[in-house]
């Protein structure tokens, strides 16, 4: 455990029946997330794990199995390797980065990307389902995730309280020693593959930094479609180490690739992904247009849909889930495609298996909210518009998938899309 260990616990465990009483005396608990995470890792400290699981559930209903739980320092990696007299690389320092736009109908972007860097661990652990490792002392490494640890996210709950800087979360109790040196991959919430193509695919690139062909540590429950996507990047089925959930792994020496946030992205990765993954033609061919639609997730639907779809029609296009597609079925579709359609959402990197030239038409409320496609399509070489809707309210999501509030239904301007439509036809006319 990490040196001030004992002195926070016995601190936390003294204070727990105060804490209690001050917590659930409130008419909603919940309603301070801060001291809410308090009473958890309080409750833990105090060997209470019923109310401390039961606190969990209430925090997050989706999150389970909510016991054991365990509580933990975190801190950043580079803090953690100062500690402990081990190297941390930084591969590719932050760069400024200046998009012009690719159409007249999106925007100028000027960003900073985040550093991106490479470290090995001795005995470093991972739990399955929480995409986070924890160093050799039980310390969190706080920004190995691919989201903050502020952000209740994956298959196991968490909880965060800032300040002290501790964190509760799932552990199980048997552990699995694995005498390997091995690269952390693991695998995003609920199996999302627009992250999983922009967060976990770049973090291969640690097999080329550590200069060997590592195994690489995943969960059990990758996707047909996920192993697929490996198979573009040189990594096999006999490649991986698949863990359960069951257990918490600890490893001889764990490599971990931390390419930096997605949003918004870096060029560098965007170029390693493409490289990899795409089959894409020199050109567009005309005529091969695509409306990728969002039924599997019922989100960001079109509410004018019998007019959409009519000028879909007449324009040609035809209408594709790109969640329903393997991976070499989406190279295949969309390798020469000429337009891509579909509203706000990593649906759209499906751009990634798309020509340079190619055209996509971002269907969107709030254009704001995208920090991903225009930059990313700018990278590609693919020119990008917005065509801004009017929103009609919250989209109602799946049940396994429960919308964001950032998902809203759109009604599209169907005569500004036809006339946009045309005018790509023009240009594509003279051009070809």
């Amino acid at each position: 455990m990490d040196k001030d260990s004992a002195s926070w616990r016995l601190d936390f465990r003294r204070r727990f029946a105060a804490i209690q009483s001050d917590v659930l005396s409130r008419e909603n608990p919940l309603s301070d997330k801060n001291k809410y995470a308090e009473l958890i890792i309080a409750a833990v400290c105090a060997g209470d794990q019923n109310l401390a699981s039961e606190l969990m559930s209430k925090r997050s209903p989706k999150g389970g199995p909510y016991t054991p739980l365990a509580a933990a320092h975190c801190e950043p990696l580079e803090k953690w390797c100062m500690r402990h007299d081990t190297s941390y690389q930084t591969i590719f320092p932050s760069e400024k980065v200046e998009i012009e736009p690719t159409s007249t109908y999106t925007y100028r972007y000027v960003y900073e990307t985040e550093p991106s860097s490479f470290v090995s661990l001795q005995d470093a652990s991972w739990i399955p389902g929480w995409d986070f490792v924890i160093g050799s002392d039980g310390v969190v490494l706080s920004d190995s995730g691919y989201m903050p640890l502020d952000m209740a996210h994956g298959r196991r709950s968490h909880c965060y309280l800032p300040g002290p800087e501790l964190v509760s979360f799932y552990c199980p109790e048997s552990e699995i020693i694995v005498e390997e040196e091995a690269l952390f991959l693991s695998e995003p919430n609920q199996g999302h593959f627009g992250h999983w193509m922009v967060d976990f695919l770049p973090r291969l690139k640690g097999r080329d930094i550590a200069r060997g062909p590592l195994k690489v540590v995943v969960p059990n429950s990758l996707s047909k479609r996920e192993i697929e996507s490996l198979n573009f990047f040189g990594v096999a089925i006999s490649d991986l180490i698949p863990c359960s959930d069951k257990f918490r792994y600890r490893f001889r020496k764990l490599n971990i690739y931390r390419p930096g946030r997605y949003a918004p992205p870096n060029p560098l990765h965007v170029a390693y992904v493409r490289q990899n993954i795409s089959r894409h033609r020199p050109q567009p061919s005309r005529g091969n247009r695509i409306y990728a639609s969002r039924t599997s997730v019922n989100t960001r639907m079109i509410k004018n849909v019998k007019e959409f779809n009519q000028v879909l029609f007449e324009e040609g296009f035809i209408e594709v889930d790109m969640a329903d597609l393997t991976i070499a079925e989406q190279q295949s579709l969309l390798s020469d495609a000429e337009i891509i359609v579909g509203a706000f959402g990593t649906n759209l990197f499906s751009i990634y298996f798309a020509p340079p030239n190619c055209t996509i038409i971002e269907l969107t409320d709030q254009p704001q909210n995208d920090p991903t496609i225009p930059h990313t399509s700018s990278f590609l070489g693919i020119k990008h518009q917005f065509l801004i809707c009017e929103s009609t309210g919250s989209s109602l999501g799946q049940p396994a998938k429960h919308a964001f509030k950032k998902d809203k239904d759109v009604h599209v301007d169907c005569s500004e899309l036809r006339r946009r439509l045309r005018e790509i036809s023009q240009v594509n006319l003279r051009t070809t």
